[in-house]
């Protein structure tokens, strides 16, 4: 026991030190780069890496990326390369981190405000000599960015010029194109192309029109979601916020406003009204239904249409749209939501803080052979408006802060809208008294710091 009580101050200790202090530990950022690179050193990165297969062309190029940044920055680096779902886990690297232990320079991986909200990274503002983080192109724009922000402060850059990773847990309108020609459904794309792809279009013109035959073999639904994700999918496609900026300036939090309420109002109403056809509890990462040809439409990551197993196992012509849009929303802005944010980081024990910020430069840049980003989803989407339309859609993408407060923010009050369906007595505006307080603290404390960096304070 005495020995995890001192482990745990010795981490307590390192990071208040190493946190509270960084300008004091960055003595570097007041100077222009030196141009020597790594000058010979061996620098240690963990690439925790799920999203390309180890048989795909994007984890080969990825890996001779590395090599070509070792060489660039006249240095070594130690890679380990890990698959989110690999059996050989190495031992939990932000953990050891936390303990003080030094294993890597950079951590590179999926994460969001409650990893970085323990303080374990170093702030990434503090190397902008290196790393221009308001280079939206390349290491993401600030609203996606907030899933790696905490008090308004950012602890990581994403990779977007890597084949797919702007898609990474954004999620969109995926639909089985051969299942619509067979029942005789209007194309989704031609509502696109029309201008007319909203909250009514989706229902009229695609939901009640519809036909599933009951005694089919093959369970077949015309939807598919589950009840966290497409609560918070409904709230942000009508262009909902938990924060506004009034007249005078100040940020507060808009629980409950008109947007908010008619957003929830709508998505208890698609589920009930067509809930025989929707399979609405799911697990949508996975997506076995929609992969084996049985869901019409489902709203589901979009990474899995491109570098998951909607790309590699589905053996149907797959279209993509975005989320309808609502009324309350600027329509053609389509803002999808993201759940999380892949980043590079700096661990507050690595053995180079400048030598890092080097390697993130390089790393965010494109990978070998795909320099183009229209290389990469050319050879993804046959159809030129699957294309057009999934080059827009990380534009506008906003992080849904669905796991802050212990995840309470986002999915816990996204399920308390959907427990509510079979209650047909109980109002949307009931349950937002409900959980207003909760609610609104947790916007002050997780939200509105982070907006005012984004968006800039007046």
């Amino acid at each position: 026991m005495k020995k995890i009580i001192a482990t745990l101050l010795l981490a307590v200790m390192i990071l208040s030190t190493a946190c509270a202090s960084a300008p004091e530990l960055l003595p570097f950022i007041d100077e222009k780069p030196t141009g020597t690179g790594l000058a010979g050193q061996t620098l240690k990165v963990h690439l925790n890496f799920g999203t390309y297969k180890d048989d795909s062309p994007y984890r080969d190029a990825l890996i001779e990326h590395v090599e070509n940044i070792a060489t660039k920055l006249n240095g070594n680096i130690e890679l380990r390369y890990d698959r989110e779902d690999s059996t050989e886990r190495e031992i939990d690297v932000p953990f050891e981190i936390a303990a003080g232990t030094y294993q890597y320079d950079v951590y590179v991986a999926g994460a969001d405000t409650n990893i970085v909200k323990s303080k374990i990274f170093l702030p990434i503002t503090e190397f902008y000599d290196y790393i221009d983080y308001r280079d939206s192109e390349k290491y993401g724009t600030l609203e996606y960015l907030e899933g790696i922000m905490y008090d308004g402060v950012l602890y990581g850059v994403s990779p977007q010029q890597w084949p797919g990773i702007d898609a990474v847990e954004l999620f969109t309108n995926v639909y089985n194109r051969d299942l619509f020609k067979e029942n005789n459904l209007t194309d989704l794309h031609e509502y696109y192309e029309q201008g007319i792809w909203t909250w009514d279009t989706f229902e009229n013109e695609y939901l009640a029109k519809v036909q599933i035959d009951a005694n089919s073999e093959i369970p077949y639904y015309a939807f598919q979601t589950d009840q966290p994700d497409y609560f918070q999918s409904v709230f942000y496609a009508n262009d909902c916020s938990f924060v506004e900026r009034l007249d005078d300036g100040t940020v507060v939090p808009s629980i409950g406003n008109a947007a908010f309420v008619e957003a929830i109002t709508w998505g208890q109403h698609i589920i009930r009204e067509y809930g025989d056809i929707t399979l609405f509890d799911s697990d949508t990462y996975a997506n076995e239904e929609y992969v084996r040809g049985e869901i019409f439409c489902g709203w589901l990551p979009s990474n899995q249409v491109i570098t998951g197993n909607i790309a590699y196992e589905a053996n149907f012509d797959s279209g993509v749209m975005p989320l309808p849009c609502g009324p309350n929303a600027t329509y053609g802005e389509w803002s999808q939501i993201i759940q999380g944010c892949f980043g590079c980081f700096i661990p507050v024990t690595t053995s180079d803080m400048e030598g890092s910020a080097m390697i993130i430069s390089e790393l965010c840049e494109p990978l070998p052979g795909y320099e183009d980003p229209a290389i990469f989803y050319d050879m993804t989407f046959e159809n030129q408006t699957d294309l057009e339309i999934f080059m827009k859609l990380s534009e506008n993408c906003r992080y849904d802060y669905a796991r802050v407060g212990d995840n309470k923010l986002g999915r816990s009050i996204a399920e308390s809208f959907g427990k509510t369906l079979t209650k047909p007595d109980r109002s949307v505006t009931a349950d937002i008294e409900t959980y207003r307080r909760m609610m609104t603290t947790l916007a002050e404390d997780w939200i509105i710091p982070n907006y005012n960096m984004v968006h800039g304070e007046e």
